[in-house]
């Protein structure tokens, strides 16, 4: 199953400010999400929402549809709900510290004026005749927008700090073609320790292949996964996995960076003759 996600770090002013840029909201929003945006107490929060949600459905179309082109005003977003009409998690529990407390999103921010807009919340995006279901995350210093037509084929979403993720690097000359900054290098690590966690605290921890053969993912996998982008144009292909040079077809993968943060989602894949093995 498809997937594809966008990060957005609330602690960039570039960032907020684009919340309230009328040339730059006619330029990329459809009549539709101007008058939600026009109606919104948080203007600068709902734009970027908007956009964000744009962003993970072309990702997620962009994996099957090799030749689609990103035209910001033909996906159009649909939330569920209007912004301050949800309660909100109370804070605490552990700050996240680096590798080993991978699954532990809940960071500082008692003091920022979006502190209260902390969440999950659900739309869908129309493009042509699709519609792609969305989930935005927020926090008071991200936002993350995860598209997926199937939220139960999402095993694993992490946000994480850039800097516990520049660890030392162990990349294949393959991977390397398409690293292109630190941020870049980061969240390749995150995924691939996402990776192994779905290995080896999930019940499908062995995956059946389309020739009914089968391979064990486990702490060892690292040594021989790779995420690979493929030059297409001037740009690159969706990111795959894969594991021992052939492609691991079982799982998805979706990346995303802006600022100090980075993001991925690894999902099932519903490939005919590719199901988890329980």
């Amino acid at each position: 199953m498809p997937i594809g996600n966008d990060l957005v770090d609330l602690t960039r002013q570039e960032n907020l400010a684009r919340g309230s840029n009328p040339r730059l909201h006619q330029r990329v929003l459809a009549p539709s999400e101007q008058q939600t945006l026009a109606e919104s107490p948080v203007p600068e929060l709902t734009y970027l929402a908007l956009w964000s949600a744009k962003e993970a459905a072309f990702k997620l179309l962009k994996q099957t549809e090799e030749d689609l082109l990103f035209s910001h005003r033909r996906f159009v977003v649909q939330p569920m709900i209007k912004w301050g009409q949800c309660t909100f998690p109370e804070k605490g529990g552990p700050e996240r510290g680096g590798p080993d407390k991978l699954g532990q999103v809940n960071f500082p921010g008692e003091n920022s004026e979006l502190a209260e807009l902390r969440g999950v919340f659900e739309g869908q995006v129309q493009y042509a005749e699709k519609q792609i279901p969305v989930i935005w995350q927020y926090h008071d210093r991200w936002l993350h927008c995860i598209a997926t037509e199937k939220a139960s084929d999402v095993y694993r979403s992490e946000v994480a700090l850039l800097s516990d993720w520049l660890l030392k690097d162990d990349f294949t000359p393959a991977e390397e073609i398409s690293i292109y900054s630190d941020a870049s290098r980061a969240v390749r690590h995150l995924v691939k320790a996402m990776v192994d966690q779905v290995a080896v605290t999930s019940s499908n921890s062995v995956l059946e292949l389309p020739q009914n053969q089968t391979r064990s993912l486990s702490s060892s996998l690292n040594d021989q996964l790779e995420l690979l982008r493929f030059p297409a144009g001037r740009r690159y292909s969706p990111p795959r996995l894969y594991f021992g040079g052939e492609p691991l077809d079982e799982l998805e993968v979706s990346l995303s960076h802006d600022g100090e943060w980075v993001a991925a989602v690894i999902g099932r894949s519903t490939s005919p003759g590719c199901v988890p093995k329980s």
